[in-house]
């Protein structure tokens, strides 16, 4: 009987064991945002709203920041960021919809409003555009990447993952 209790007492340690490092890993994935090469925009506006000129000026900061914010990106021991296109550039706060819920809210957009978040606090979600990019220069994986555009008491702040 003592044996049968000690087997069952080790397989509930080892069992207990495997989930406290699977969460572990799982927080540890988590917690990555935390310390992203670019850093985080300082003071963000407050009270952001966006404007069909707040997109272009975005869209601007975006052209003229790739290649301070990418200059590591390489493909085959190039520059790959040279010739980057932006895809498109979406609010964190996802897409507005009227009292009906039309249009239907663009789907996948809380992830991306969550990593800022979990990176830069809310204010600086709040504030920021979701900036997707092409790099045509750029052998597949590196072909395509993301960023965040940030209004800040400055102007405009590219920052992003990348290293």
């Amino acid at each position: 009987m003592s044996l049968r209790r000690g087997l069952l007492v080790g397989v509930v340690v080892a069992v207990a064991a495997v989930c406290t490092a699977a969460g572990l890993a799982h927080s540890a994935g988590t917690r990555q945002y935390s310390a992203w090469p670019s850093g985080c925009p300082r003071h963000p506006a407050a009270n952001f709203q966006l404007t069909a000129a707040g997109f272009t000026a975005a869209a601007n900061a975006v052209r003229t920041q790739i290649p301070r914010v990418f200059k590591n990106l390489s493909s085959m021991g190039r520059p790959a960021w040279p010739h980057a296109i932006i895809s498109a550039l979406v609010s964190t706060a996802g897409t507005p919809t009227n009292d009906n819920n039309w249009p239907r809210p663009l789907g996948g957009v809380g992830h991306y409003a969550t990593v800022a978040r979990q990176a830069c606090g809310a204010t600086v979600e709040h504030a920021s555009l979701i900036a997707f990019l092409y790099f045509p220069s750029c052998q597949i994986p590196c072909d395509s990447d993301f960023a965040y555009v940030t209004r800040t008491r400055r102007g405009w702040v590219l920052w992003t993952s990348h290293p």
